[in-house]
């Protein structure tokens, strides 16, 4: 369960305060919340289709292979996307962030690198609505790969 900052040091608070007798459970119920924010789980969604807990697809031409791992406030994200049609795919949206706890920082358009087998490296955009743009084109039967990471509120 991912915890926010907020949550984390509303926890602390609770179970350490100054004037408490702190008891192992609530000390280890704090250290647990650090330890599972700083070593976050991979989650990894083959195909993305029609959605899972953290992207939902809005194109279905376009297969997505994606990693994410979240520690902190920073969101790693890795893997392909694939387009399937015979059409080239223009700057569109293909994917949107529906978790909260995954949202991109407000007032920053994120932008992660990528690259092909034929040197497009068109970058993806992850813009303020939380949609995901691939910020040039796909050509047709064309494979993108991405790396990078972005920040959360």
């Amino acid at each position: 369960n991912i915890m926010t900052k907020a949550e984390i040091q509303t926890l602390s608070n609770t179970n350490i305060a100054d004037d408490s007798n702190i008891l192992p459970e609530e000390h280890r119920e704090v250290n647990n919340a650090l330890i599972n924010e700083i070593y976050s789980t991979d989650i990894y969604n083959d195909g993305i289709y029609p959605s899972n807990d953290i992207v939902n697809k809005l194109n279905p031409d376009i297969y997505i292979n994606i990693n994410i791992e979240k520690t902190g406030n920073k969101v790693f994200i890795r893997g392909f996307i694939f387009n399937e049609s015979t059409q080239t795919f223009f700057y569109n949206d293909f994917a949107e962030i529906v978790n909260a706890d995954y949202f991109p920082k407000f007032g920053m358009w994120h932008f992660i690198n990528t690259c092909s087998e034929n040197s497009n490296t068109a970058p993806l955009t992850i813009k303020d609505d939380k949609k995901i743009m691939i910020a040039g084109n796909i050509p047709a039967l064309e494979t993108i790969y991405f790396n990078g990471f972005y920040t959360t509120e």
